[in-house]
Parts: C-alpha cells; sequence; structure tokens
C-alpha cells in the first residue's frame, strides 16, 4: 500500500485505501488534518519557531502531493496558521 495513505489514514483515522477516498477524506476534513500536523510539527524537536512550523507543515503537503487538492491546501494552511498564531 502507498505510505501515503497508511499515513493519513493514521492521521485521520480513517481507512483509506484508495487514493481517491484519501482525496475525498481530506476534502471533507481540512481542518483535522491541519490540527493534527500542527500537533505533529509541534511535538517535533526540530520545530522551534513559527517559519519552522510552516516549513514544516510544506514539506508534509509536498509529500501528500495530489491526494491534496489546492482547494484542501489552502483551508489547511489557513487552518495551521491559526493554530501556529496561537502558539
Amino acid at each position: 500500500m502507498d505510505p501515503r495513505l497508511v499515513q493519513l489514514s493514521r492521521i485521520l483515522k480513517s481507512s483509506l485505501e484508495t487514493e481517491g477516498a484519501a482525496r475525498a477524506t481530506v476534502s471533507a476534513r481540512p481542518a483535522q488534518l491541519a490540527d493534527q500536523l500542527f500537533l505533529e510539527a509541534s511535538a517535533s524537536d526540530d520545530v522551534t519557531s513559527a517559519e519552522a512550523a510552516f516549513g514544516y507543515l510544506e514539506l508534509r503537503l509536498k509529500y501528500f502531493g495530489d491526494l491534496i487538492s489546492s482547494d484542501a491546501a489552502g483551508a489547511i494552511r489557513a487552518r495551521f496558521g491559526e493554530r501556529v498564531a496561537a502558539w
């Protein structure tokens, strides 16, 4: 199985067995993905600033690639930014 699907399944607590299922779930729940990615970033010893957190997010979005639509990516960035601002 595609490791990206395994990771998204873990992050979103859903069984995502196909790319289509992953795209649909991410598009329906971008805030949940953003929240979970923020928690990952904030737990990382390598993320010590807002800039580093945004860098972390961009690396994760790039890794997931076409499983995240541009609309979902925009919503994820916005929610992640809210979380970082409150951090």
